[in-house]
């Protein structure tokens, strides 16, 4: 007889990758002790497709894989599911954050397909403060186009996924904070032995302001016509990052105005989950009137604490190793 399944869904900029990373890398260890993590693959996001959803609800990475790519892809991966699932009597785990959604007829369409494998199951998600999440997504934005989302437009919808995924399943929330473990507090939280699982060291992928500066310039003077599409080429600015650069630091007046933005969700996350970041950071709140915002668009410099110089030597520094490259 099945016994349960657990259904990871972020959100991202949680630790998500690293815990997936890890789970995947763990997959024979998880099994001896009861844990079924499907499908050989590290994150679980074909499983989306199990929402029936329109094509402009689709995670934006899934859009443009080739149709009959997509078509096999999807195809392999829910006939392997149901195979594994079949064979293994224990618990099962599945880990995507495209499922950090809110829509009900979505969600009602992934438990019509998990029920009857599985008639228990538990959805776990992490949050995290969200000025830290606003500042993290940003940098994951800026690789795609050349303008980052206005602070008072944006929202961490973490309440209405909560709520619209506990109208069909008991929701387990956990904090995320910076340098946690959310890999550890997973296993924990499903009974996993943590002290036996192997950690793969994942590579920080965190660019410095400096770096996200530069990428800025690039999209707005090379790639304006092409907003929103990915450059691989441009990920090789990850990969240069001299000592003197540092991590972005959002001003004081965007932190306050999201975290004006989000306060009765906090409360909320407060009293139903005993969550608290209601007093995170309250040393940058910002002594200034509220600043002025564009209504579509801003830069690195609205947002981000920004050093000019700073950004000018790491461009000639990145122009220096470039054509020392090209010498050799």
């Amino acid at each position: 007889m099945k016994k349960h399944l657990y259904l990871h869904i972020g959100s991202n900029k949680t630790g998500t990758t690293s815990t997936q990373i890890t789970l995947h890398h763990n997959r024979q260890e998880l099994l001896r002790q009861g844990y079924l993590y499907p499908c050989n693959v590290e994150k679980h996001h074909t499983f989306f497709f199990a929402t029936r959803s329109a094509k402009k609800y689709w995670p934006r990475a899934l859009k443009h894989i080739p149709k009959e790519e997509l078509k096999r892809k999807v195809e392999d991966f829910f006939s392997t599911l149901q195979k594994e699932i079949t064979r293994h009597e224990g618990h099962l785990v599945l880990s995507t954050e495209y499922l950090f959604i809110d829509h009900e007829a979505h969600i009602k369409s992934v438990i019509d397909y998990l029920k009857p494998f599985y008639p228990e199951m538990t959805v776990i998600l992490f949050v995290r403060e969200p000025a830290d999440f606003y500042a993290s997504g940003q940098q994951q934005i800026l690789k795609a186009r050349s303008y980052a989302t206005p602070p008072q437009q944006f929202h961490y919808n973490f309440r209405n996924v909560i709520e619209s995924w506990s109208r069909f399943c008991p929701v387990v929330v956990k904090k995320y904070s910076p340098g946690t473990d959310s890999c550890k507090i997973f296993c924990d939280t499903l009974g996993i032995d943590y002290s036996r699982i192997s950690h793969k060291k994942r590579v920080n992928t965190t660019m410095s302001v400096e770096q996200v500066a530069l990428l800025e310039k690039i999209r707005k003077k090379v790639y304006k016509e092409e907003e929103n599409v990915f450059k691989h080429h441009l990920r090789l600015i990850h990969k240069v990052r001299p000592s003197f650069t540092s991590k972005p630091k959002l001003k004081k007046e965007v932190r306050q105005i999201i975290r004006e933005t989000h306060e009765a969700d906090l409360e909320w996350l407060k009293d139903q989950h005993d969550i608290d970041f209601t007093s995170s950071n309250n040393s940058d709140i910002a002594d200034q009137n509220q600043q002025s915002w564009p209504e579509k668009q801003v830069s690195v410099r609205d947002i981000y604490d920004v050093d000019d110089e700073r950004v000018d030597l790491y461009e000639a520094a990145l122009m220096d190793r470039l054509i020392k490259k090209l010498m050799d």
